[in-house]
């Protein structure tokens, strides 16, 4: 940057300006300034996946999740031949998703006295209810990631309502995919 005659760089945390920015203006600035064309692609992906899990939708968690199904099995659909080494990058795709699924519930949910009432219902014990959701003061997104309602909003819950595995479904498309034996070149 500074052999072009760049004197300045700036360095900013921008996730809440992808919030509120208007994404169809973006991408069109983008693509007219920006000379190497894949990147506005790129960055148009990025924030279709973000806009897939919006923490203050008010719609129904079973839309959402049908929204992220449809998503994903384009993605697989896509993706599915990559290498074995992405079986651990989807794995944590998929927690991460469910993370924002289970803040998406946190949030529909409201209060804490109710987000506490529900836990229970779900099957949490009353006092690990009340210490994780009473104790200190934590964001929805930290909540999501607390043990606790880990295991409660778990894998079967969102499994039970819908969710796809980005991972299950990587694994079942490859299964159908047979490459012919690769030869051997000799050596020498």
């Amino acid at each position: 940057m500074f052999e072009e005659g760049n004197e300045w760089v700036v360095d900013l945390d921008l996730e809440r300006f992808f919030d509120r920015v208007h994404h169809q203006r973006l991408l069109s600035r983008l693509s007219q300034r920006v000379k190497d064309k894949p990147l506005p692609s790129l960055i148009g992906r990025m924030l279709r996946a973000r806009e897939l899990t919006p923490r203050s939708w008010g719609d129904r968690l079973e839309r959402c999740i049908h929204r992220l199904n449809e998503y994903m099995r384009g993605w697989v659909g896509f993706f599915s031949v990559c290498t074995p080494g992405t079986e651990w990058f989807l794995r944590n795709r998929d927690k991460h998703l469910r993370a924002r699924l289970r803040a998406i519930v946190l949030k529909q949910w409201r209060s804490r006295r109710t987000r506490a009432r529900k836990l229970i219902e779900l099957g949490l014990r009353r006092p690990t209810a009340r210490r994780c959701v009473y104790d200190g003061r934590r964001s929805i997104w930290a909540l999501s990631y607390h043990k606790a309602v880990e295991r409660t909003l778990s894998i079967a819950y969102f499994a039970k309502r819908g969710l796809c595995s980005l991972a299950e479904l990587r694994l079942s498309r490859s299964q159908h995919i047979t490459a012919s034996r690769q030869r051997l070149l000799p050596l020498g």
